[in-house]
């Protein structure tokens, strides 16, 4: 079977989409990806594992991806896919239009809640309810009229449902977990001495990921203020990811003797990411509560519990959902919050022991994407029956 993927973004990367490739590469199918471009060039074409990847100038203008969808079917028609996998509601439209001309499924894997997502964008106020609206109507429209949805969580999924009036049972959740054979992979090769020194001597209390407002580092940075001084000297905390405008801001309003316990690695390699991380006492997921980030189901979560680490994080639905008690969640983001949690763990070693191994075993047992991409296959072993039945009824239908 033929399978067309659909991104409005760049490929790669894209943690998802790339473990979505790799699952159906595996399970036999071909594939082809179609993304966007920002060289000047109309198509430009270059491979991923055993995936074509084409790459289409198409132009993108406040998030929204712009291209005639029989520029679209063209380049689609060419590869004649059974399936057509779109991601994000961005360039939907076009792609659906491009399917169904090719008589071929359509699956559309939601990343995020858009509507929900436009109310925290930073557009100026005019144009905040214009973007909800089109959001609402690509959300709405891809969900009624694709043959598959896929969403990351179950509460995306319920939310979809209850929003929308989606049929429940054409939704999975093909949730957001880790591949334990990759980390396994990437594990054996972080055990070599001197990787890095940071943090040597400190209690390391460490996030890794993207640095913006939603995800709450003001909380965690504010939190030194209200941490006892015996404690205080002993912490470091330690960011792994990029230093964006508004952690700089947030790091400068901080007094000269906190600012200097914040370690900024910027953006690393996945595996130096890692290396760093083997480093921490404890990780944090310090996230804003919110109507965007109660569905949050991060890829550092599971990533943080495979490697043993303690989590501390903003009680939000969707991880409460997952880890429920592999985690020690704070009710709410705030800053003596997090303080009284990085004490609470910092003096009990054996509560971070037992979230450890919580941790680490929910993660090994089914919280992984070995155990969710199932789902995956399914949808598409499903297509691949209703394909072979229509095949075979036109071919009976062609001999009589």
């Amino acid at each position: 079977m033929k399978v067309a993927v659909i991104t409005p973004d760049n490929f790669p990367p894209d943690i998802r989409i790339e473990r979505e490739v790799r699952t159906l590469l595996a399970s036999g199918y071909e594939l082809c990806i179609y993304a966007s471009d920002k060289t000047p060039v109309s198509k430009r074409v270059s491979n991923y594992l055993r995936a074509k990847v084409v790459y289409l100038n198409y132009k993108i203008i406040k998030g929204f991806s712009f291209m005639d969808w029989r520029e679209l079917l063209s380049v689609l028609g060419e590869f004649n896919p059974d399936a057509v996998h779109i991601h994000n509601p961005q360039i939907f439209v076009q792609g659906y239009l491009a399917a169904r001309k090719l008589k071929a499924k359509v699956v559309f894997d939601n990343h995020e809640l858009w509507t929900v997502f436009s109310l925290f964008s930073k557009v100026s106020y005019p144009l905040r309810l214009p973007l909800l609206l089109i959001y609402f109507v690509l959300e709405l429209v891809a969900a009624k009229v694709s043959d598959v949805v896929i969403t990351v969580s179950e509460d995306m999924k319920d939310t979809l449902h209850r929003v929308f009036r989606v049929n429940k049972k054409k939704i999975f959740a093909v949730e957001n977990f880790e591949e334990v054979s990759l980390l396994s992979s990437l594990e054996s090769n972080l055990n070599k001495p001197s990787l890095t020194s940071v943090g040597n001597d400190k209690f390391v209390v460490c996030y890794m990921g993207g640095t913006e407002e939603h995800r709450g580092l003001r909380y965690l940075l504010e939190s030194l203020k209200y941490i006892e001084s015996s404690v205080l000297d002993k912490i470091l905390i330690l960011i792994v990811g990029d230093m964006s405008e508004n952690l700089r801001e947030t790091i400068s309003r901080l007094p000269k003797n906190l600012s200097s316990k914040v370690v900024v690695t910027g953006f690393l390699p996945f595996n130096s990411a890692l290396a760093f991380l083997k480093k921490a006492d404890i990780a944090v997921i310090p996230y804003e509560k919110n109507a965007y980030t109660m569905y949050a189901l991060p890829n550092k979560a599971s990533i943080y519990l495979y490697f043993r680490k303690p989590v501390l994080a903003t009680e939000l639905r969707t991880l409460k959902r997952y880890f429920g008690n592999a985690m020690y969640f704070v009710p709410e983001p705030h800053p003596r919050k997090f303080a009284e949690g990085i004490v609470k763990l910092y003096y009990d070693k054996q509560l971070r022991e037992s979230l450890a191994t919580k941790g680490y075993n929910l993660i090994v047992r089914r919280n992984n994407w070995e155990y969710t991409s199932q789902k995956l296959k399914k949808i598409y072993q499903m297509f691949e029956i209703s394909i072979n039945k229509n095949k075979t009824f036109l071919h009976d239908l062609h001999v009589r």
